[in-house]
């Protein structure tokens, strides 16, 4: 019957072309049985009859048989499945002329090629670091392999995941510093538009809620600025930053205030300081958080301002969240610039900051150790309020009284200024209207765009 359907509809005998017909039709029934077998995880069947079809040379294979041939070998941990192996399929095929579905199974088996790289990361990178030079030129030698210009689904996907797993851990790392130059020309092998600009999502189950996580591209622009800063190229970065801002449409995980910020610390580097400071104080009007504070103390104490400085460090270590473990560096900070000024205080600061450090077991400088005074008890809520008398007398606290609350029960008004119950200092019950208070306030932006002076650090006053 299988004969009959291809006979040559002039005669009654089989043809060259109805014999090619039959064998391209038992090649295709073979294939969809590997497929299926392959589907179903029978890795052992699909790579010993694809062994027993080749006869010892799997290079004479039809490109989607080779696939599942290196892809069971792969699952299976087969030692004859190497980098070298595949290497050698692609250079069997140089000369070919490749289908379009032969060039599919292609990028395929590119996968695999990438799987393994990946593996023998896994296996040796994770434990000697010393092997991350290799890794870096291996990685280089993979992205030549792969023609970057190729789109493919399994090619693009796992190069995307090698590169951006091994910068990222590098940059994590902290280590093998000697390798910054070379993983950056790493990165430099790749145009932005190589990597994925689609974010992608998790579900927290725990919540039940989704997550939407940053794009490959936006990971990219953001290690590609880190390194640059890292290697002191400050102008490259200040590029970067402005291509990424440009490039992407919509950001996840704050990786707009990541660039910004980075931007920022290259002008300060540049000498730019005048427009670092209008760029810093611009994005507090959008993004109130205590590290920008921190970055703006940063570039007051860079200009002298020390007054500034101390006042933008207390802002910082006040705000929330109360998680001082975060903010140690801003507590050290503060209590070096109260040093003069204060020195009671600046101790108290010290020892609060010696503290944080031991608890979580974290590395004590010899010149914290040596600025330690066991003497000095901290009382983190005085030192809480101590911090903020300063800061109200630094920056001329305003006294007034609660005059409207919005119906989404978040915030309200204090005459004309907007407040958030999150920048309340007593219990949120005890605010309501005609409910006399005390506090500060810092320019913020409102959803129209229209800037308007918000308070913060709000205490209760005296009736």
């Amino acid at each position: 019957m299988l004969i009959k359907t291809f006979l040559c509809g002039c005669c009654n005998y089989l043809c060259i072309g109805c014999a090619k017909q039959i064998l391209l039709y038992l090649i295709q029934l073979n294939h969809m049985s590997l497929k299926e077998d392959f589907k179903q995880k029978k890795y052992q069947l699909v790579f010993d009859n694809l062994a027993k079809q080749c006869g010892g040379k799997p290079y004479g294979l039809y490109s989607w048989d080779f696939y599942y041939y290196v892809a069971s070998g792969f699952f299976l941990e087969k030692e004859e499945i190497t980098r070298d192996f595949i290497k050698g399929f692609f250079e069997s095929i140089k000369s070919s002329n490749r289908s379009e579905l032969d060039l599919r199974a292609d990028n395929f088996i590119r996968g695999i090629y990438l799987r393994l790289l990946k593996k023998e990361h896994d296996l040796n990178g994770k434990l000697d670091y010393s092997y991350q030079a290799r890794y870096v030129k291996q990685l280089f030698e993979a992205a030549c392999f792969l023609e970057r210009e190729d789109k493919s689904i399994e090619s693009q996907f796992f190069m995307e995941y090698l590169v951006i797993d091994f910068v990222n851990g590098h940059l994590k790392s902290n280590r093998n510093e000697s390798l910054d130059s070379q993983v950056l020309a790493l990165l430099n092998l790749f145009d932005f538009s190589y990597f994925s600009s689609e974010p992608y999502t998790t579900i927290d189950t725990v919540k039940n809620k989704q997550i939407v996580h940053s794009s490959k591209q936006e990971k990219y622009f953001v290690m590609k600025i880190k390194l640059q800063q890292k290697l002191s190229l400050y102008q490259e970065s200040v590029d970067t930053a402005d291509l990424a801002i440009s490039t992407i449409k919509e950001f996840h995980e704050q990786n707009d205030i990541t660039i910004l910020r980075k931007k920022i610390t290259a002008l300060m580097k540049l000498g730019k300081i005048d427009t670092a400071k209008q760029m810093i104080k611009e994005l507090l009007t959008q993004k109130a958080e205590w590290y920008i504070f921190a970055d703006l103390a940063d570039i007051y104490q860079a200009t002298k301002d020390i007054d500034a400085s101390i006042r933008n460090f207390m802002i910082a270590l006040l705000i929330p969240p109360e998680d001082y473990f975060i903010k140690v560096n801003v507590i050290n900070r503060l209590a070096t610039l109260l040093n003069d000024t204060d020195p009671e205080f600046s101790q108290v600061l010290f020892n609060f900051e010696y503290n944080l450090r031991k608890e979580k077991q974290w590395l004590l400088s010899e010149d914290l150790q040596q600025k330690y005074n066991p003497n000095v008890q901290v009382d983190v809520k005085k030192l809480k309020y101590r911090c903020l008398n300063m800061l109200y007398r630094r920056s001329k606290s305003i006294k007034a009284k609660i005059s409207r609350i919005l119906p989404n029960g978040k915030s309200g008004f204090i005459e004309n200024y907007f407040f958030q119950f999150r920048n309340l200092m007593f219990r949120k019950e005890q605010a309501i209207v005609g409910t006399p208070v005390e506090f500060i306030t810092i320019e913020s932006r409102d959803k129209q765009g229209k800037i308007s002076n918000e308070a913060i650090f709000i205490t209760k006053g005296q009736s």
